[in-house]
């Protein structure tokens, strides 16, 4: 019962930074500017993290963050889509290159017949689609904001605990471990270049 009550609020705290920064993203002065590459990228994977890490775990309550996510990935996506006049940006070769990260660990998991090797080959692809938003937001660090991220690190870190509380096997804390890593890396950017 607690360990479900946890995953509530982890999917509550994860939900609550994607309104935070859909809610700046339309923000007059001072919004947020979505990396679109990473938005696009994170639509597809964590569709494919999605299906691959419930396969895994087997376990609905570890599976509300991963649901969450992927909802909400989907719809800024959506949203940035028609914020721009229902048009792409042109996709980059590097960007070609991280989609078909989570191209082939699809692959590999219909050929492997693996939950496990399809979520952990889905976790390269997600740190590959982490690196335009990195480097823009170091690049310019004000197009992103900390609180978001410092929500998203928060639910991260909390599933980590989540999962290990429910522990099962290893593969399980793959995905929340890559994550937190991922967006405290943004958040410390966002938070460290605004604060020199």
């Amino acid at each position: 019962m607690i360990s479900l009550a946890l995953g509530i609020l982890i999917g509550v705290i994860h939900l609550l930074g994607y309104w935070i920064y859909y809610r700046e993203s339309h923000a007059e002065k001072d919004a947020i500017k979505p990396e679109p590459m990473s938005w696009m990228l994170w639509t597809f994977g964590s569709l494919v993290n999605l299906f691959s890490y419930s396969i895994l775990s087997g376990d609905l309550v570890k599976d509300i963050l991963p649901f969450v996510c992927s909802v909400a990935c989907i719809l800024i996506f959506i949203d940035q889509w028609k914020a721009r006049g229902r048009r792409l940006e042109k996709v980059t070769k590097e960007g070609l290159s991280m989609l078909s990260l989570d191209v082939i660990s699809l692959v590999v998991g219909c050929l492997t017949m693996s939950a496990l090797v399809t979520n952990i080959s889905c976790q390269v692809g997600t740190v590959a689609t982490y690196v335009p938003i990195i480097m823009s937001t170091d690049k310019e660090p004000t197009r992103e904001k900390p609180l978001p991220w410092i929500l998203w690190s928060l639910a991260y870190g909390l599933d980590v605990i989540l999962v290990i509380a429910r522990w099962e096997q290893w593969g399980d804390v793959v995905y929340p471990a890559t994550c937190f890593v991922l967006t405290v890396i943004v958040a410390v950017i966002t938070t460290r270049k605004r604060t020199l």
